[in-house]
């Protein structure tokens, strides 16, 4: 399950039956405010959307507004397929496939614009499988955006005390106050 800030809804893919059934191949999203579950048809049309999985992972990539599902437990084992839902149309669309999981964690950097894949096992013992992996989406197969430029700090910074006075004399505690600047920004002034 994840949280679409988009749409305001919880979304919900799957599931595991435990009545010896297949797995779930449904979305559903559950609006809050109205207390109600609805399940769009379009997000449910046959052969578009991920087939029926459990123990797979979701999360929230808020720099493409979708949903991003990867992995699980399928009828042969460990899936490895990843798919984007977009909330606001109730489109399903595979965009990559990876490392076969289930169990696992995803999370969202969105320093990087990145989702995060870690843990996890990909055997039916269970047995853990290590790994970190990284994954951007880029809808329409758009290629990523460059980085951004590395800051060049060619000034050195100039910091200046600004409490007490040049010149002061003092006794006792005493605040000290200073300034700095410089071409690129300065976080902070410490003193040591």
């Amino acid at each position: 399950m994840v949280y679409s800030p988009l749409t305001k809804k919880f979304i919900v893919f799957g599931g595991e039956d435990f009545g010896g059934r297949p797995d779930f191949d449904d979305t559903w999203e559950y609006d809050y405010a109205t207390n109600t579950w609805t399940k769009p048809a379009a997000a449910n049309a046959p052969n578009v959307h991920p087939g029926g999985r459990s123990r797979h992972a979701m999360v929230w990539d808020s720099g493409q507004n979708v949903v991003i599902l990867h992995g699980g437990s399928c009828n042969s084992g460990p899936c490895n397929d990843t798919w984007a839902y977009d909330p606001v149309k109730h489109q399903w669309a595979q965009i990559a496939t990876g490392p076969a999981r289930r169990l696992h964690g995803l999370v969202y950097d969105s320093a990087n614009d990145v989702v995060l894949l870690f843990g996890g096992t990909d055997n039916p013992n269970g047995n853990n499988s290590p790994g970190l992996y990284a994954f951007r989406y880029q809808p329409n197969g758009s290629a990523p955006p460059p980085p951004p430029p590395p800051a060049t700090d060619t000034t050195p910074p100039s910091v200046s005390v600004t409490a007490p006075a040049a010149g002061a004399t003092v006794s006792g505690t005493v605040s000290v106050t200073a300034s700095a600047s410089d071409n690129v920004g300065v976080a902070g002034v410490q003193f040591k």
